[in-house]
């Protein structure tokens, strides 16, 4: 991943433009929409995703340059409740803020 989409990335995490949602990229409750933190990327990059976008396809993972799926991490990263987790997707949906993932971001960006 380039560092000037990384910036973008972490600026629109810290915004709070964005509501944090779990299990999809983009869902829509309510009339309110929300995004995990990978589709926060998406958002901010410009790659059109859906709301049934559960995980990034192959398509949008070439668009962003990304490696896997759902933001894979080395070991060593816990969720909200202590459990270990391998991947931006688990912390967004183990509890951590966008805040607390885009601290993550900055340190791990060239491996995503």
């Amino acid at each position: 991943m380039k560092k000037s989409l990384m910036n973008k990335w972490v600026k629109a995490l810290r915004s709070d433009k964005y509501i944090q949602g779990t299990s999809e990229l983009k869902t829509k409750s309510d009339g309110t929409v929300s995004h995990c933190c990978l589709g926060v990327l998406c958002e901010v990059a410009g790659v059109k995703i859906s709301y049934e976008d559960g995980l990034l396809t192959e398509e949008q993972q070439k668009l962003l340059g990304f490696y896997s799926e759902d933001g894979i991490l080395p070991k060593g990263y816990r969720n909200k409740y202590g459990e270990n987790v391998d991947s931006l997707a688990a912390l967004n949906d183990g509890g951590l803020s966008f805040k607390q993932i885009a601290r993550i971001i900055e340190t791990n960006y060239k491996t995503l």
